[in-house]
């Protein structure tokens, strides 16, 4: 049995926690880009759905539609592979968009 002086023990330390931070950024990473795929398809069904075409005008929804065609192909695309934090600015950008419709339709459905 061979046993690792303080410098070896140091070292897998330091290797185990680079390991766990890459595995932590990971999950963060897919987390994030779930999220902002989820809503790209939950804002493009509410955009579609004929219930809700009198809470966005006929252009914006056009100019919608297309953000959210733009946004899908970017994921697919350049953003298969960037950080969490990229989704989340990308999710926050298209959630203000929908927010904004989606809570005019709440204030008319609540009167």
């Amino acid at each position: 049995m061979r046993l690792l002086n303080s410098d070896q023990i140091a070292a897998a330390k330091k290797r185990i926690r680079a390991h766990e931070k890459r595995d932590d950024e990971k999950k963060l990473t897919d987390e994030a880009k779930n999220k902002f795929e989820g809503l790209i398809y939950e804002f493009r069904g509410f955009l579609r759905d004929d219930e809700n075409e009198a809470f966005v005008s006929e252009s914006d929804r056009e100019e919608l539609l297309q953000k959210t065609e733009d946004s899908e192909e970017w994921l697919y695309e350049d953003g298969s592979n960037v950080g969490y934090k990229v989704y989340q600015e990308k999710h926050y950008a298209l959630l203000a968009d929908y927010s904004k419709i989606k809570n005019r339709k709440d204030e008319h459905d609540d009167r």
